[in-house]
C-alpha cells in the first residue's frame, strides 16, 4: 500500500471520526464525513452508500465506501464494502476496521481485513510542517499485491508503534509475515532444484524491523531487523548506537547519522534454526551417497581434528566449540559485540585488517544453543 493511499484512509476516516464520543445525531456524523471528503486533494472525490451512527456507543458505520485520490497527476482508488469506526475522538481512533479493501494505483492491492488505531493520525498523514502523531497499530491480513500480471500474497502486514514528534521519527515496528513464493518461481534454476530437494514447495517468508530513537540521549536502539521463513530459520540483528541526535522521518534509515559519527554500544547477530540445518544435512548426505548421521559424525570429527591441530585465538576456539554444539543439536548461533566503550563505526573499517585486535576491542563472543 503506497503512502498516498494510506494518507487517504487516515484523512477521511480520522476526519470522519472528529465528532467524537459526544452525543451527536446521525445528521451531525454525516456532516463531519462530508467535510472530511471535501478536504481531499483537488480533483479527488469520495462516496458511500449508507451511514449509521450509534448515539450510545459512538460507533460509525459506512457501507460501500469508494475514494478516488488524485495527486501529482496520478489517480488512486480505494474501495471497501464496510468501514467501522469505534470510540473516536478528535485525535484518536479507538478502532477503525474495514473489510475486503481494494486499492488500485494502477496495480491492485487486496486486503481481507484492516484495523487501525492511533493518536493525531490526521496531522501525521497531512504532512503538517511540524508533524506529530502516532499509529498504535495498522494491521492488514490476507494481503495480495498484483501488478503486471503477477501477484504476491502475504498472510499479514503489521505496522505498530510508529511515532513522529517535531519531524523526528521516534519509533517504528513493521512486520511482513507469510510472504508466499513458490519454489518454482525462484529465478535461479539451481536454487529451485535445491529447494525442491530440501522439501520446500512453497516458501513463507517473514521480515521484521523495529527501532526506537531517544533524541535527548542521542541513542538509537535497533530492536530487531529479522528475516526468515516458516520451517526454515530466522536471522536477527539487534543493537544500540550512540551519538545519533536526529532521525528525520523522511531520511534513509540512520545512514546520515551513522556517517556523521555514530558509535556502537552493543550488537548481536543471532540465527535460530527451524529445521533448515537438518534438511541441509539430509540433502548433503544424499548427494554424497551416505546417511545424515554418518555425515554429521564426519563433520564433527573433521572440525575436532582441525581444532586439535591448529592454534586458535580465544574467539576462534569459541567459534569452533559453538559450531560443534550446533552440529550436534542445531538450535541457535549467536555473535555478540559488547565493547567496553562506545566505538565509532568509522573505526571498524580501519581495524578490519587486524581480526584479533578487532575482536578484542569489540569484545566479540560466539555461542550456540543459548
Amino acid at each position: 500500500m503506497n503512502k498516498v493511499a494510506v494518507g487517504a484512509i487516515v484523512i477521511v476516516l480520522a476526519g470522519a471520526a472528529s465528532f467524537g464520543t459526544a452525543v451527536y445525531p446521525t445528521m451531525k456524523a454525516r456532516h463531519e464525513v462530508e467535510k472530511a471528503l471535501a478536504s481531499l486533494p483537488a480533483g479527488s472525490e469520495g462516496r458511500y452508500k449508507n451511514l449509521d451512527y450509534s448515539l450510545f456507543s459512538g460507533r460509525l458505520s459506512l457501507s460501500d465506501v469508494e475514494l478516488k485520490i488524485v495527486q501529482d497527476g496520478n489517480a488512486y482508488v480505494l474501495r471497501s464494502p464496510a468501514v467501522v469506526i469505534e470510540d473516536a475522538s478528535e485525535t484518536r481512533l479507538g478502532k477503525l476496521t474495514a473489510r475486503d479493501v481494494v486499492i488500485e494505483d494502477p496495480g491492485q492491492v487486496q486486503i481481507s481485513a484492516l484495523e487501525l488505531t492511533g493518536d493525531n493520525l490526521e496531522g501525521l498523514a497531512l504532512g503538517d510542517p511540524t508533524p506529530n502523531g502516532k499509529v498504535d497499530r495498522l494491521a492488514m491480513t490476507g494481503v495480495t499485491v498484483s501488478a503486471s500480471g503477477q501477484s504476491v500474497k502475504m498472510r499479514e502486514v503489521v505496522l505498530s508503534d510508529f511515532a513522529v514528534a517535531d519531524k523526528q521519527a521516534r519509533s517504528l515496528a513493521l512486520g511482513v509475515h507469510g510472504l508466499e513464493m513458490a519454489a518454482k518461481d525462484v529465478p535461479d534454476a539451481d536454487a529451485q532444484e535445491m529447494l525442491t530437494q530440501l522439501g520446500y514447495k512453497t516458501l513463507a517468508l517473514n521480515f521484521d524491523f523495529a527501532f526506537a530513537h531517544a533524541p535527548e540521549a542521542q541513542r538509537l536502539t535497533i530492536k530487531t531487523i529479522a528475516f526468515g521463513g516458516d520451517e526454515m530459520g530466522r536471522i536477527t540483528l539487534t543493537g544500540t548506537f550512540g551519538n545519533v541526535p536526529t532521525l528525520a522521518a523522511d531520511d534513509s534509515f540512520a545512514a546520515q547519522a551513522i556517517a556523521a559519527g555514530a558509535t556502537l554500544e552493543r550488537m548481536e547477530v543471532r540465527y535460530e534454526d527451524s529445521s533448515l540445518t537438518e534438511r541441509l544435512l539430509k540433502y548433503a548426505a544424499t548427494q554424497q551417497g551416505t546417511d545424515e548421521g554418518s555425515l554429521r559424525e564426519q563433520l564433527v570429527a573433521g572440525l575436532t581434528a582441525q581444532g586439535n591441530s591448529t592454534t586458535l585465538s580465544p574467539l576462534g576456539r569459541q567459534a569452533l566449540d559453538s559450531a560443534l554444539a550446533f552440529l550436534t543439536s542445531p538450535r541457535s548461533l549467536s555473535l555478540k559485540a559488547e565493547p567496553e566503550q562506545p566505538m565509532p563505526l568509522f573505526q571498524l573499517a580501519a581495524q578490519s585488517g587486524d581480526p584479533d585486535t578487532l575482536a578484542n576491542v569489540m569484545r566479540l563472543s560466539v555461542s550456540a544453543n543459548k
